[in-house]
């Protein structure tokens, strides 16, 4: 009796203390409710084996087996997947919309934004165009152009200091990963010192999971858990970051070829692995991806690429234009003109050139049918402008200057070989011996000029040599007392590929300004073309409409011009009418329009139909297009006699401004590029994070504290200490019991 006695004092109390041990654990989850990362534990009891008394099997009571942690590994790594790939969303969105704000065409930047600028660039050229001998329009357009040319630049500059920005935040990033996996290792061992006796450590097993979701919100890793309860932690690329308790470092290093940095895993000896394009979720994948493929740079991929192209095309279009013609002087006596583009490769070819595609120099002999070769016309005036000359110079060797079987150039020659075929060339079109022009046109290495030679040139040249590298090979005109100089007609690109009489220099978006030419003489701006009275006769100019009073037919001019000296025409309509019947006044002015010499609108008593095309004189006829002409709508044409620069010419600069529009079309189209990619990111982010949020539930309904529940769970335990008490209490009634019937 004694020992049932015993049996029941030995269950009751055991109740005690486990139903004890039920309320502590509860208390423990009531008091880490809002711990990040804590999962909730429940104490797992047994019962006791039995004993065998009288032939009968008796329970001894119950045990705490262990202290659970209630959580779900596949839910758990799931949701760290989640959190990573959200976390660089997050990122991605942010960076991206202060990317937007930047672009933005609207707002307090619209007034200096690219596309506001471009379309101040082509209104200025049209100013030009509608009088180009006007110095407040060529001054106008030089400001409007270095405007654009600092916009371009600032843009390059904004997203490389935005990369530079983001490659500090990346050096910071590796920093904290780098305190987290030695922060990890520590646990491993303080996890491995616990558990030695088979006792689970759970909160330190907490600690250590908030710690990985800290990891993979950095960035993405894998994580595997060993027998011995370490947790094994690598990169995407298999790179070891912790290892029971060691941890292995990484590093932010700069790329010499992007100037940013590359991540690299160090080992515990020596060697290091980069293992940045394995970096593709977290923070730091998102910092990874806006800065090197986003944004990227100039000559790889991203916006800073693109906009690079958008540069280099839209530098490329204006100067080639500007290149066909010429500003309203010659280059003088005693000029020297620099190439701005050169080159520097060990073959030192003209290949090399930043627009050395761009070189077309003819078509080749097939059979007997000689080479085509292309050329550019230089124009060759006397030392006050004068008695101007045509010199066709054709992209053929200097070795078959003057042989019926010419030899055509190619890419692979050099900027010398070229200079010496022009030389030749010039020489032998103005009958003068060739060493007269031997250093019209060379290639200068600074390096190798001598004292006399920098003493000669102006600190504008001096300037742009010096800042070419001294292996730099590019093409220089200079003209000695006696000449003047220009350019027309290159169907070959070599002007503009060598940079001679273009209007920009530099070739990419962080590069770009004036030609120094230009800038240091507004006159310099090609808005004409020279032609030869000669050789050709000038196709009179488009007309211009001077007013606005609702005609809604047009004006259209035809040529040749035969006249010898420059002319304007002014036609103006008499008397609204439509094609068939319209009447017009002309007069003319060979001033520019100072005066007239055909008479005022006064004296002009001819009254002509427009009904079929009228030849006014020297060729210059005019064709009334369909539609009603209203009454003193005004056109001007303009003329140019061949062999001298028509200071009014404007058939440049009107080729310019058609330029402006199509890359106007390609700036937009980045925009647009850039707006999607930002919605497809915020799309993206959105996908992820309604997934995350639904396996937060899912481990909050495995592993999170309720208090509802745990407040029930206090009850019972309660209930079920007072029971096991009142065990306790009956056993001891009993002994007392039996005491008293043993007296």
């Amino acid at each position: 009796m004694g020992g049932s006695i015993g049996l029941l004092m030995q269950i009751g109390v055991s109740g005690l203390r486990n139903h004890q041990y039920g309320v502590d654990v509860t208390a423990h989850n009531i008091a880490n409710v809002h711990t990040d990362g804590y999962s909730r534990q429940t104490a797992e009891t047994s019962a006791r084996p039995g004993i065998k008394t009288g032939g009968l099997v008796f329970g001894q009571g119950i045990y705490t087996s262990e202290i659970k942690r209630n959580v779900d590994e596949i839910v758990n790594k799931r949701l760290d997947e989640h959190r990573s790939a959200l976390a660089k969303y997050t990122e991605l969105e942010t960076a991206m919309t202060t990317l937007e704000g930047f672009f933005s065409e609207t707002g307090n930047s619209s007034e200096t934004s690219l596309s506001a600028l471009m379309s101040e660039f082509e209104n200025a050229w049209q100013s030009v165009a509608n009088n180009p001998s006007g110095e407040a329009e060529r001054a106008t357009l030089l400001e409007q152009s270095k405007s654009l040319t600092e916009s371009y630049r600032g843009l390059d500059e904004y997203l490389r200091d935005f990369q530079i920005d983001l490659t500090r935040t990346i050096a910071n990033g590796v920093d904290e990963i780098n305190m987290i996996t030695r922060e990890l290792a520590e646990i491993n061992k303080k996890v491995y010192g616990l558990e030695a006796d088979s006792v689970i450590a759970n909160d330190m097993r907490d600690k250590r999971d908030v710690l990985i979701t800290d990891l993979n919100e950095l960035m993405n890793v894998n994580t595997y858990t060993q027998e011995n309860g370490f947790i094994t932690v690598t990169t995407a690329k298999g790179a070891i970051l912790v290892n029971g308790m060691d941890s292995y470092q990484l590093e932010a290093v700069g790329d010499p070829d992007t100037g940013m940095s590359i991540i690299n895993w160090l080992t515990s000896g020596s060697r290091k692995l980069d293992i940045t394009d394995g970096i593709t979720d977290g923070s730091l994948g998102g910092w990874i991806e806006m800065r090197d493929t986003i944004i990227g740079y100039p000559d790889k991929t991203g916006i800073r690429a693109d906009y690079n192209s958008l540069a280099k095309e839209f530098v490329w279009s204006i100067n080639r234009q500007h290149t066909q013609g010429s500003g309203i002087e010659l280059f003088p006596p005693s000029t020297t003109l620099v190439g701005t583009y050169y080159t520097t490769d060990d073959d030192a070819t003209m290949s090399s050139l930043p627009y050395g595609d761009r070189l077309y120099f003819g078509v080749d002999k097939v059979g007997d049918t000689p080479a085509i070769p292309t050329s550019f016309d230089m124009w060759i005036g006397d030392s006050a402008g004068d008695n101007i000359r045509r010199v066709n110079v054709k992209m053929i060797t200097a070795g078959s200057v003057g042989e019926e079987d010419v030899q055509l150039l190619t890419i692979a020659d050099t900027p010398g070989e070229l200079a010496d075929t022009i030389n030749k060339q010039v020489a032998l079109a103005l009958g003068k011996d060739e060493e007269v022009f031997a250093e019209f046109a060379k290639v200068p290495v600074f390096a190798e000029m001598s004292e006399e030679e920098l003493a000669e040139m102006t600190e504008e040249e001096l300037e742009v040599l010096q800042s070419l590298p001294e292996s730099a090979l590019t093409l220089k005109f200079g003209s000695d007392a006696t000449f003047s100089f220009g350019f027309s007609n290159d169907n070959s690109n070599v002007l503009a590929a060598l940079g001679i009489n273009t209007f920009f220099k530099g070739y990419t978006s962080g590069t770009i300004k004036m030609n120094s030419v230009i800038d240091n003489n507004i006159n310099y701006i090609a808005a004409g073309r020279i032609t030869d009275r000669q050789d050709t006769t000038y196709n009179v100019s488009p007309s211009i409409q001077m007013t606005d009073l609702g005609t809604t037919g047009s004006l259209k001019t035809a040529g040749p011009y035969t006249g010898t000296d420059i002319a304007l025409y002014e036609v103006k309509v008499e008397a609204t009418a439509d094609k068939d019947a319209v009447q017009f006044k002309w007069r003319k002015s060979l001033d520019a329009g100072t005066t007239w010499v055909q008479g005022e609108w006064a004296d002009v008593t001819d009254v002509f139909s427009g009904k079929d095309p009228i030849t006014l004189e020297n060729g210059v006829t005019l064709t009334f297009e369909a539609g009603n002409y209203v009454k003193d709508e005004t056109y001007r044409v303009e003329a140019t006699a061949g062999g001298v620069i028509s200071y009014s010419s404007n058939e440049n600069a009107f080729a310019i401004t058609q330029l402006v529009e199509p890359i106007q079309e390609n700036y937009h189209n980045q925009l647009t590029i850039i707006g999607i990619k930002s919605l497809a990111i915020s799309r993206e982010k959105g996908i992820i994070d309604v997934s995350t949020d639904q396996l937060n539930e899912v481990r909050d309904n495995i592993s999170g504290v309720s208090l509802d529940q745990e407040f029930t769970k206090l009850v019972e335990f309660q209930r079920y200490y007072q029971a096991a008490a009142k065990l306790v209490q009956t056993a001891d009634e009993l002994m007392k019991t039996v005491t008293t019937l043993k007296q």
